[in-house]
């Protein structure tokens, strides 16, 4: 059993006071066989008023609901897991996700069509310019050498 502390941390600071909607958090890690959560905590500035629910997936969230406006917030969670899964990145990846670009079957292209849309057409050529750089679209790649380029890139930055 391993051990593991999940800290995030994000702050805004806007130019003058706002009102600030409420928020929807997705902080807390999803328990299962593999994954027990041995303590969260959530702190948010300004002081929100908290409700947790279950989504259809059956994540915790969070919803922050916030009475004055602010020029500041911040969402800091420290999560402390164990973990039993020795090798929790020995998985089976399905024949379509072998290599990148993905081929989803109907019913996964389906539930994935929200996050597979298009930048805005202004954005989409200076994203491209971006991606060139690290991938070109007639090479093909496995995923997981994606991660590992995707993990150097940010590390490096």
């Amino acid at each position: 059993m391993r051990r593991l502390k999940i800290l995030h941390r994000t702050y805004y600071n806007f130019s003058g006071q706002v009102q600030l909607q409420p928020h929807r958090l997705l902080l807390r890690p999803r328990e299962g066989a593999g994954l027990h959560i041995e303590s969260f905590n959530l702190e948010l500035t300004p002081t929100a008023h908290l409700r947790w629910l279950r989504d259809a997936y059956d994540n915790s969230v969070a919803m922050a609901s916030f009475d004055s406006p602010t020029a500041h917030l911040a969402i800091v969670s420290e999560c402390i897991v164990q973990q039993f899964d020795e090798t929790p990145l020995d998985f089976l990846v399905a024949d379509f996700a072998v290599h990148y670009p993905f081929a989803y079957d109907t019913d996964t292209a389906e539930i994935l069509r929200p996050y597979l849309h298009s930048p805005p057409q202004a954005e989409q050529a200076a994203l491209a310019a971006w991606l060139h750089r690290y991938w070109h679209a007639a090479s093909r790649c496995r995923p997981t050498a994606c991660w590992r380029a995707c993990a150097r890139l940010s590390a490096s930055h």
